[in-house]
């Protein structure tokens, strides 16, 4: 228990690590129905990057509390949440290094961020 209570907190600290340092979020915006094309008409993909990475943030938090507390299938999900995680920090990566954020929106990205770090505090 010990040994998975260790992997537990390194993997928290790199993720929430790896999302401090980009300060903004996402992944691409959802695909196919009447929604998804209404949504990429009044939003910009920048901002349905920063919604994905949010919802992201909020699942990640729920699944690490049960994952922390022993849930067996929370921890059998554990490598889908890191593949999501590193699929949703290359997109943020090539987004951010392109100068695509504006201002408003690494501050956003950077209120995410830190509402994960509050999470575990």
């Amino acid at each position: 228990m010990k040994k998975i209570n260790f992997l537990i907190k390194m993997l928290l600290t790199a993720m929430i690590c790896g999302t401090m340092i980009v300060s903004c979020g996402g992944e691409k915006s959802g695909s196919g129905g009447k929604d998804a094309t209404t949504k990429s008409a009044s939003k910009s993909a920048e901002d349905q990057m920063l919604d994905e990475f949010e919802k992201f943030v909020d699942e990640y938090v729920k699944f690490s509390k049960a994952m922390m507390a022993g849930d067996a299938a929370a921890i059998a999900k554990a490598g889908q949440m890191t593949s999501q995680y590193e699929e949703l920090m290359q997109k943020i990566t090539a987004a951010d290094e392109a100068g695509k954020f504006t201002e408003a929106q690494k501050a956003r990205g950077t209120k995410i961020s830190e509402k994960m770090v509050e999470a575990f505090q």
